[in-house]
């Protein structure tokens, strides 16, 4: 999932909707411990979201996320 959302936000830096998946994706990893570049990842994907119009259920989502994520 990792690859395919990363290969997805390439191909489509502006759309929210992936970065938040992809953000999702880092969370169930919990891959902040072993991914050197993870920082860079998760201010594109935080970017991305804060600077798009989401739902109401994505907002959510993302608010449960950077909860997570501690950001």
């Amino acid at each position: 999932a990792y690859d395919i959302f990363m290969q997805a936000l390439g191909m489509m830096p502006q759309n929210a909707s992936i970065a938040l998946n992809l953000l999702q994706v880092l969370v169930k990893l919990k891959v902040s411990k072993w991914m050197e570049d993870f920082t860079s990842i998760v201010q594109q994907c935080i970017e991305t979201i804060e600077h798009n119009r989401i739902t109401h259920e994505q907002k959510l989502k993302y608010s449960k996320l950077k909860q997570a994520l501690d950001v």
